[in-house]
């Protein structure tokens, strides 16, 4: 079974899955243009908690073990299980940017939390560059389909969903392509905690991307400039 959410605003998603026995396990999952997310399964339950900018998503819904029994069914379609499975299915999205009236601007009360960072206009990252429902579209994406070309200038954030973590998938064209990153840190960001910020393109099989230039930004931040041999396969930006 698959549906559509609609995510309007900076968001963390939540969707949690459950069935009453173990065996009838139901997966779920957030279906992109790079693959899908899928819930972590702990026993009786599967549950994913991710951070998303707006856009449509697709919500995957499916039996653990309906292929298996597919091919059991096969050979032997006697031994078919039949019967019905029940299970429920949680969605939630919590809200990242907090309306104007929980704003403080002279106390720094953001959504009931006291800090120097506010969330305030920044997007989360998207799950990939190149996708109508991958989550680039509200912030310059996604890329085109000639040359592969996209150009993302916004104000990001990084959250602490998946130990502070992310990858975002970017279609690589049959041509060469040169990818820019330039990074600089919001003005409440120390020093410290900006060179705790890594950058790097990686490949399937982990293997990195060497940057052709390096130079640092004022106040606080970098540019790398990468000459990648495109073969129509994915690379990640990963953060």
């Amino acid at each position: 079974k698959e549906f559509t959410v609609d995510i309007v605003t900076p968001s963390v998603f939540y969707i949690e899955s459950a069935s009453e026995l173990p065996l009838d396990r139901v997966r779920i999952a957030v279906k992109v243009g790079a693959g899908i997310w899928v819930a972590e399964q702990r026993f009786k339950w599967t549950s994913l908690r991710i951070e998303l900018p707006p856009s449509k998503y697709t919500i995957i819904i499916s039996r653990q073990d309906a292929m298996l029994e597919q091919q059991v069914a096969g050979n032997h379609p006697d031994m078919l299980p039949r019967h019905c499975v029940p299970f429920s299915v949680l969605l939630a999205a919590t809200e990242l940017s907090p309306p104007p009236n929980l704003q403080g601007p002279k106390t720094g009360l953001v959504g009931g939390l006291r800090g120097r960072c506010s969330p305030v206009g920044a997007m989360p990252f998207p799950l990939d560059m190149f996708s109508p429902l991958g989550g680039s579209a509200g912030i310059g994406g996604p890329q085109s389909l000639n040359d592969g070309s996209v150009l993302i200038r916004h104000k990001m954030m990084l959250i602490d969903v998946h130990d502070g973590r992310k990858k975002v998938a970017v279609q690589l064209p049959p041509n060469e392509l040169v990818v820019k990153a330039s990074i600089v840190f919001d003005g409440s960001v120390t020093a410290a905690a900006a060179r705790e910020i890594m950058f790097a393109l990686e490949h399937a099989d982990h293997g990195r991307e060497r940057a052709k230039a390096t130079w640092p930004l004022s106040p606080s931040g970098f540019s790398r400039v990468f000459t990648i041999n495109g073969d129509g396969s994915m690379i990640w930006l990963s953060f």
